[in-house]
């Protein structure tokens, strides 16, 4: 699957998808197994923060034998996910905050009740409205004091990419209600998760959108990093490419030398 992402002239990014032919697999797999080492390399380099983003280009161009834009394209992809994950705790803070000062202003208002609630006994074995509001005050003051036990320890965890996915990740503490047979099963889909994709970030200064990979009538045209020309040359072709839905607008945006940025996934 190949997604096509375009910005229109208000800045709104809109995707476009086709289907690339099965016998793209292979050069799919090898692209998707290099930028993934890369970007999964470039993050613990990153957290470390022991060298800056300009002497780890350097050295990744020289290491993993890319050039500028493909190194460009990588962090832009990751510098989008640690953005994502960022904004993900940062909600997860601010709604427990609120969950904190919801159960706050409900005690509030329990205890005020409490005091207003007159002594009885209970029918048929079933508590008085005075026990039953202390019971439910007391639960509040247990979800509370867990709250506010979790809200510091979440400040304090730095935030991280799992590349692969929790979802994913999880499925092998329960493998067969997940439908594995064993662990190795697992971890060949865990494996396959972590390469199943790669994206060539565009610019608008870029000849057709995108150094890296240009639509050219129905061929898409893929710049081949210096590592693997090896296996596949200089560049690689897909043949035959065709937008069901958006053709029109991708080749307006050519035409308008708009940014082009290109998303395989398999």
């Amino acid at each position: 699957m190949s997604d096509l992402l375009s910005p229109s002239e208000s800045n709104r990014v809109v995707t476009y998808q086709t289907r690339i032919d099965s016998s793209d697999y292979s050069f799919c797999n090898g692209m998707g197994t290099l930028f993934s080492q890369i970007e999964l390399n470039l993050y613990r380099e990153l957290n470390r923060n022991e060298k800056s983003l300009k002497d780890l280009k350097r050295e990744y161009l020289r290491k993993y034998q890319i050039n500028a834009r493909q190194f460009n394209s990588i962090h832009l992809i990751l510098k989008g996910k640690i953005a994502s994950v960022n904004e993900c705790r940062k909600l997860q803070i601010n709604n427990l905050k609120s969950q904190i000062k919801g159960l706050e202003v409900s005690l509030k208002k329990k205890r005020k009740a409490l005091k207003k609630t007159p002594y009885s006994c209970g029918i048929n074995g079933q508590k008085s409205p005075r026990a039953y509001l202390k019971w439910i005050i007391h639960q509040k003051e247990r979800k509370l004091s867990k709250l506010k036990l979790k809200l510091p320890k979440i400040n304090e965890t730095k935030p991280s990419i799992l590349f692969g996915g929790r979802k994913l990740w999880k499925k092998q503490f329960n493998l067969e209600a997940n439908g594995y047979k064993n662990h190795q099963e697992w971890l060949a889909d865990w494996r396959n998760a972590r390469i199943s994709g790669f994206t060539l970030v565009g610019s608008s200064d870029e000849s057709k959108g995108n150094q890296n990979c240009q639509l050219i009538d129905k061929t898409l045209k893929v710049r081949i990093p210096p590592g693997l020309e090896h296996l596949y040359g200089k560049y690689y072709y897909f043949e035959n490419i065709t937008f069901p839905y958006g053709q029109d607008e991708i080749n307006y945006a050519l035409s308008r030398k708009q940014a082009l940025t290109y998303k395989f996934s398999y």
